[in-house]
Order: C-alpha cells, then structure tokens, then sequence
C-alpha cells in the first residue's frame, strides 16, 4: 500500500508543478503580473509555506518538494506582482 501513496505523491507533485510553471515563465517573459491579486498571491505562498511545514513534520518528501517549488514559484509571480505590476 506504501507503494500507491508513493505514487500519488509523485503524480501530485508532477502536476501541481506543472500546472504553475507555464504561469512562472510567462511572468518571466513578460515581466508582468499585473493580472494577479495580490491578496491571492500571498495567501497562496502563506497556505505553501504551512504545507511546507506540514511536510516536514510528516517526512512527506514528495510534499516538501512539490511545495519548495511551488512557494518559489509563487514567490517569483510575487515578485513580479509587486515590482511592475501596478
């Protein structure tokens, strides 16, 4: 049974990195995220930081990973939010 939470860690952490990174570069290239609330990004990098957190406290490598990458990228978009988004 190890196993099939193994995987779905894995698939889970595939696709929620994933799903934000076209996001991440097209930020990146347009050096905007104008679009964004910052409200949202900020308690989305708040609700990543405590997964994060959670992670550690369960040994969850698949989490802490996912969760690394996702609060980074979201950082970026942040980042970009608060610099030139206007």
């Amino acid at each position: 049974m190890n196993e099939f939470k193994d995987v779905i860690g894995i698939l889970g952490t595939i696709f929620s990195v994933l799903g934000i990174l076209p996001q991440v570069v097209k930020t990146i290239k347009l050096k905007s995220a104008r679009d964004f609330s910052l409200t949202s990004l900020l308690m989305t990098i708040t609700e990543f930081i405590f997964w994060l957190i959670y992670g550690f406290c369960i040994e969850a490598t698949f989490l802490i990973i996912a969760d690394s990458i996702l609060l980074l990228s979201f950082c970026i978009i942040t980042y970009y939010r608060i610099t030139r988004g206007g």
